[in-house]
């Protein structure tokens, strides 16, 4: 690839003293913005740029060594862009994907709990309300520690009042759960802990979860003999299904695959008392060669881009509250967006409530949050892709490790932003960039120390990270890129960034579920499936969710998949009629939609305009009232303020009264004390 630049180096200059002396500022950082220019920084007070027109050829491009112990399913020649885009093809097609994540470093764990306290014991450690509802039944919930920071997000599957599993995330070890929790447990507790790690966990993930069911029913089902009728979890309920096999296993369906929604939706399938190896034999079936339509096995290191890319805590990643003298400090569930998904705000006596409850009420939010961060290939040339070269200038540009302090592009290193705590395999993706987490500090601050250097967030929409997102350009709502975009979710979405000590350079993004409305899929665009053929004896029966194109479309569509079934060559122009016709059925039944929901909108707006109105009525009767209270209140205080008055005049009087009085009685004694004291003189006088 030819990387066409522009390389734009600022000289900074300094005047000094009176004369016309140009010394060139002493302090200088070099940084590189997205491969097409430099930066040259410095506190001095005037600025020349220079534009110079090149083109660089890399003499390895492509070459980005990437070091990890994670397993990968497919083979070691394939590249990663290739692994990454046959993944995502997968799970776009409704083919599906799957994983067991056993044997390998992302392994999940299984904790049992039984004992009569078992709901009490889960609900005095857990941040979620766990209740027995007479049926088995699914919850995600936060283990935290003593100052409200995440040890670990825990799936929980309750069978039965005194019976339930604790599955942790993928990478803590099942032990390690065992022995934190099982010192504190007393007698008084009725419980008992056991770790059953060793049950067969077999992952199930499409967009759809109908593709998921017909998958199930495909590739695992033939394979189960049951005691009874198997069920789907209900969907968007929080129960699960749980059967016993004829073997003396018994198999249960779980509702989640621990990616978020935004990315996958599934169910993971666990295999209890398998002593027969049913979960093997299941597992080399649904990933056998002689299924070239079945879903795609991805192994750990697949697993941990997609989570990456998804916006997905990750256990020793961002989830580090299990660890002593960890760097940065343990998140909390505000700083990963999980204080409405995981805690119960009513809830009250669990481990880590306090801390909980004072960043809640603490009115500035979370010291930080967590953001993607996203390293496009276009805006770095990796020092690997450029070694050899004849540049003298050495290439700093360092590929991204986890612990990498990122800083505000453009500050010269001064205004921190946080620390990459998840870095995914290059290309991992099946697009040209790397994917990291980072936990970015508080906002506020950055953005206050950005306007103090006059640096700010570059929000153009024709530019990354803003040209792909469906809620920026607007593809999402089918209208023009010249509508007034809404803010972002989270003010620092559109931060440039550059790692400490390199010139490798991305920007910050909101994760998935942040940007994406509720029921969005992130890999998924509009996609019309055919509807599954009625459910055989023996199957479960799938619940396919249709596009809402209206009633005439779907009509339509379910008329043309029967006529495809039927079709061959002899038929092939009447067919074509058919479709051109059906097509014309579908864009009038779209205008049609379209047009409904315009009308709908000006109802809305209508409405909505009523609303107001009559809100600012009921706000002026309300001021009025306010100010006629306002009025009486200072009348009735003017009054209470004479009162106050009048008591004090009679006081004085009365004082006054009595003073008079006072003197009187004295003026009255020393009269009798003269009269007194002259008899006496008299009396003395006459002996």
């Amino acid at each position: 690839m030819v990387f066409k630049t522009s390389l734009k180096i600022w000289f900074l200059l300094r005047l000094t003293y009176l004369s016309s002396l140009v010394q060139v500022g002493k302090s200088f950082q070099m940084q590189a913005k997205f491969g097409s220019f430099l930066r040259m920084t410095s506190k001095a007070t005037s600025l020349r740029m220079v534009e110079i027109e090149y083109e660089y050829l890399p003499p390895n491009e492509g070459y980005i060594p990437f070091a990890s112990d994670l397993p990968s399913s497919f083979e070691g020649d394939v590249p990663a862009g290739m692994r990454g885009e046959a993944v995502r093809s997968a799970i776009r097609s409704g083919r599906c994907i799957c994983w067991d994540l056993s044997k390998t470093p992302l392994q999940q764990g299984w904790i049992l709990v039984t004992g009569a306290g078992a709901i009490d014991f889960l609900n005095s450690k857990l941040s979620q309300t766990i209740a027995w509802d007479n049926r088995a039944s699914y919850k995600e919930a936060c283990l935290l520690d003593a100052k409200g920071r995440v040890v670990d997000k825990l799936e929980i599957f309750l069978q039965s009042e005194d019976r339930a599993y604790m599955m942790t995330s993928p990478g803590h070890a099942g032990s390690s759960l065992f022995k934190r929790l099982d010192p504190l447990i007393f007698p008084m507790d009725q419980v008992t802990l056991k770790d059953c790690s060793e049950n067969t966990q077999i992952a199930l993930a499409s967009t759809n979860i109908a593709d998921v069911q017909i998958a199930f029913n495909e590739y695992i089902l033939p394979f189960l003999k049951s005691k009874t009728k198997f069920a789907f979890p209900e969907d968007g309920e929080e129960f699960c299904s749980k059967f016993d096999l004829e073997s003396g296993a018994s198999i249960t369906i779980l509702p989640t695959v621990y990616l978020p929604p935004t990315a996958v939706t599934g169910y993971t399938i666990v295999l209890e008392n398998d002593t027969d190896n049913l979960g093997k034999v299941v597992w080399k079936n649904l990933v056998s060669e002689d299924s070239p339509d079945g879903p795609i096995e991805i192994g750990a290191l697949e697993f941990e881009t997609l989570r990456i890319e998804s916006g997905m805590p990750g256990f020793g990643k961002e989830l580090t509250g299990a660890k002593k003298d960890v760097k940065p400090t343990p998140a909390g569930p505000f700083e990963l967006h999980w204080e409405k998904s995981m805690i119960d705000m009513d809830k009250g006596c669990y481990l880590g409530q306090e801390g909980v409850a004072s960043v809640a009420k603490n009115p500035r939010g979370p010291p930080r949050l967590l953001y993607q961060v996203i390293f496009d290939y276009e805006g770095n040339v990796f020092a690997s892709e450029s070694k050899g070269d004849k540049g003298t200038i050495e290439n700093l540009t360092k590929i991204p490790v986890e612990g990498a302090e990122l800083f505000v592009l453009g500050s010269n290193n001064e205004i921190s932003v946080g620390i990459l705590t998840s870095v995914a395999e290059p290309s991992g993706t099946g697009e040209p960039n790397m994917v990291g987490l980072v936990l970015a500090k508080r906002a506020e601050t950055i953005l206050k120390a950005m306007k103090e250097r006059d640096l700010e967030i570059d929000r153009n929409f024709n530019r990354e990270p803003y040209s792909d997102d469906p809620l920026w350009n607007g593809e999402s709502l089918g209208t023009a890129s010249a509508m007034v975009q809404p803010p972002p979710m989270d003010p620092l979405d559109g931060l440039e960034v550059i790692v400490s000590d390199s010139f490798t350079v991305g920007y910050l993004k909101s994760i998935p579920s942040r940007r994406y409305p509720m029921g969005q899929n992130m890999f998924e665009d509009i996609v019309i499936h055919e509807p599954p053929e009625s459910p055989e004896e023996g199957e479960v029966e799938v619940n396919r969710v249709k596009t809402e194109w209206g009633p005439e479309v779907n009509a339509a569509l379910d008329a043309l998949f029967e006529k495809q079934k039927k079709f061959s060559k002899g038929e092939e122009e009447e067919v074509k009629d058919e479709i051109e016709s059906y097509d014309e059925k579908i864009d009038e039944s779209i205008n049609d939609n379209v047009q409904a929901e315009i009308d709908q909108a000006i109802e809305e707006a209508s409405q909505a305009k009523a609303v107001a109105e009559a809100a600012a009525a009921e706000a002026q009767r309300k001021e009025a009232k306010i100010a006629m209270l306002k009025k009486k209140a200072e009348e009735a205080m003017a009054r209470r303020k004479g009162k106050v008055a009048a008591v004090s005049t009679t006081k004085d009087n009365e004082k006054n009264e009595s003073v008079e009085k006072e003197k009187e009685l004295l003026a009255e004694d020393l009269e009798a004390r003269r009269k007194s004291e002259k008899m006496e003189m008299l009396r003395k006088r006459s002996e």
